[in-house]
């Protein structure tokens, strides 16, 4: 099954003149073919289009749907999951003093705290039941836990990046995924989850004779997740660094997986060597 990439373009000249617009459609539609073994397009779209415009030329050709905040999420179907992601401002309970700035004079100072806004975010972020794949960027890892707890409280397990004052932070719903693996890089944070059988008997909801809760059993079908939040200034060799050094991990952890399997061969700088061939078949025994 091939993958349509569509890569949003600025038409920024210092941009253009600096990186051309198709290296990193081009670098994604490499690693894609490499993962998958399927064949790769992708279109480079103006970023004049309307929203509108752009979320039906991408629902035209690939089963991805772009929603708008306001559109409610669809029931999950088997092998799907929904996906949000949000930029929350870095949340100022014991950091951040700066974001009252952001706000413009007549907003009341009790709306600038954080507890108002963690409200606003958690009946934003949850509306509906939630997307199964929730993306943060901006969060503070000095008050993380107690900012977030409403996810967890509603069912997620999250990773939280490592390193940086603004922290990006992956959440999942624990009835529709599993971690396999995470990796922390440069203003990337890559994440590795098995998509749970949502057909099979152990469904959520159910209970074992013991009484226990069982989890829906691992569909073995996977999906890599890069939650980034790139380095800001007019450095777009600097972003087109952190980009394809989290697919670069990609490709590694890959080669890897495969070479495990014994079903492959890592190729290119940094790949595994993959499993051995078999050695040749014996020749025949010579006639009586």
């Amino acid at each position: 099954r091939g993958w349509m990439v569509y890569s949003v373009v600025p038409t920024f000249p210092s941009l253009n003149s600096q990186l051309s617009p198709q290296i990193v459609p081009w670098i994604l539609i490499c690693v894609l073919s490499l993962i998958t073994s399927s064949a790769c397009a992708f279109q480079v779209l103006p970023v004049n289009l309307k929203p509108s415009t752009l979320r039906a030329r991408i629902s035209q050709q690939t089963k991805m749907s772009v929603l708008t905040s306001s559109t409610p999420l669809p029931v999950a179907e088997p092998d799907t999951f929904s996906l949000s992601s949000y930029n929350v401002l870095l949340p100022n309970s014991v950091d951040g003093w700066w974001i009252y700035k952001y706000y413009r004079p007549q907003v009341p100072e009790e709306a600038r705290e954080w507890k108002h806004r963690q409200q606003k975010l958690q009946s934003i972020i949850l509306e509906g039941g939630g997307a199964d794949v929730v993306c943060i960027q901006e969060a503070s890892a000095d008050s993380f836990e107690s900012d977030f707890q409403f996810m967890v409280d509603a069912g997620y397990k999250y990773v939280l990046h490592n390193k940086f004052r603004f922290r990006s932070a992956t959440f999942w719903k624990t009835s529709r995924f599993e971690l396999d693996c995470d990796f922390h890089k440069d203003r990337t944070l890559v994440t590795l989850l098995t998509l749970k059988d949502s057909t099979s008997s152990d469904a959520p909801g159910t209970t074992d004779s013991a009484g226990a809760q069982e989890q829906p059993a691992r569909s073995g079908k996977q999906v890599y997740l890069v939650n980034c939040h790139l380095a800001g200034g007019p450095n777009p060799d600097k972003r087109f660094r952190q980009v394809h050094d989290a697919l670069e991990q990609i490709r590694k952890q890959n080669n890897k997986m495969l070479a495990a399997q014994g079903g492959g061969k890592g190729g290119g700088k940094g790949g595994g060597k993959g499993a051995p061939p078999p050695p040749p078949p014996k020749p025949p025994p010579p006639p009586p």
